[in-house]
């Protein structure tokens, strides 16, 4: 009897970064991901008007090259696939969980999100939150907070009857919650209501009463004011009568009836005095017809930033190919990571 022994030998070959094909080469794949749940009923009405602007987009912006387009409607999906980026609109949980896996695969995420959602790392990623208009301030000081813009143990929120219960808890919330970035902890809120008085004898008999009497001694000197711009006069006024406004105190005023027309503060800050330390948030959104908040107006804003990001990496890498060998353009080209960064600079 004739006994036969056959061997296998298995080869394992790793895949690194240079083994990622060539914009020349290969047109770039891209995989968009509309979270079902998170969307709800606009899902379907999203999806089919961000197909046919994407086609028209690279019809008409992608000069050099192709990309192909894959659709997904929730957020595990497989990343192996050889993608480029991932764009994608779901929950600020399913976001971030998304973004662990884009990072480890070293692809570009460009993500739509809910509103008072910790921003993706700038380094490697981009976020956007969508919310209802003048429903941005909590986002705003999240994205302050975690920027370290500002690093309080405490702050005092002073506001008046302009702001609601429902804004006045989401700004609380907002500096206060646990997130994972450590460098940015929670810091310790007290918040006091005043009165919104139109006449100014009254508003200023207001903020003294308010001001006044502030333990600034127990609660710190690091105040945000969320109000309307003549308020906001009064009130660095009456600080400075009460010698509240210097050099070991931090004014953050949210300037809540500003727009491009009625935006202009410099003769605000040109009355500033010497120590002191003032800062100002204030509204400069154009209220033309063109693009204004909401999904699709976002969807449409990042997709051309990617084109126009694309576009520009393929000229690159055709422009270096064009000046060396092919032996040497495949020992130069770009690694997955070196064109993740291309892109997000170009998209930033």
């Amino acid at each position: 009897m004739q006994l036969w022994i056959l061997g296998f030998v298995v080869l394992l070959v790793p895949v690194s970064g240079e083994d990622f094909p060539s914009l020349i080469t290969a047109n770039a794949s891209i995989a968009v991901v509309l979270d079902r749940q998170y969307l709800g009923e606009k899902y379907q009405t999203i999806l089919d008007e961000l197909k046919d602007y994407i086609k028209e987009l690279a019809r008409v912006e992608l000069k050099h090259g192709g990309v192909i387009v894959y659709y997904y409607s929730w957020t595990a999906i497989s990343l192996k696939k050889g993608f480029l980026a991932v764009f994608s609109i779901a929950s600020c949980e399913d976001t971030w969980e998304l973004f662990s896996r884009t990072e480890e695969e070293e692809l570009l995420l460009f993500a739509l999100t809910e509103v008072d959602c910790p921003r993706l790392p700038s380094h490697s990623a981009i976020t956007a939150t969508f919310t209802d208009p003048g429903e941005e301030l909590p986002q705003l000081l999240l994205d302050l907070r975690t920027s370290n813009a500002f690093q309080w143990k405490s702050a005092i929120i002073l506001h008046d009857d302009t702001l609601s219960r429902d804004m006045v808890s989401r700004v609380v919330q907002s500096l206060t919650s646990q997130i994972d970035d450590e460098s940015a902890s929670p810091v310790s809120v007290t918040v006091f209501k005043m009165k919104h008085e139109i006449n100014e004898y009254l508003r200023r008999k207001e903020m003294y009463r308010v001001l006044s009497k502030l333990p600034v001694q127990y609660i710190g000197e690091n105040f945000i004011a969320v109000v309307t711009s003549d308020v906001m006069t009064t009130m660095a006024e009456t600080a400075r009568n009460l010698l509240m406004s210097h050099t070991q105190a931090q004014w953050l005023y949210v300037i809540s009836d500003t727009n491009a027309q009625r935006g202009n503060l410099s003769s605000l800050i040109n009355d500033l005095y010497e120590g002191e330390n003032v800062a100002y948030i204030y509204n400069m959104t154009d209220n033309s017809p063109d693009c204004k908040n909401g999904i699709m107006c976002y969807c449409k804003e990042l997709m051309d930033a990617f084109i126009s990001a694309l576009d520009a990496a393929i000229q690159d890498e055709f422009d270096v190919a064009a000046q060396v060998s092919d032996e040497e353009w495949e020992a130069i080209r770009p690694n997955k990571m070196q064109r993740r960064d291309k892109l997000l600079k170009h998209m930033q």
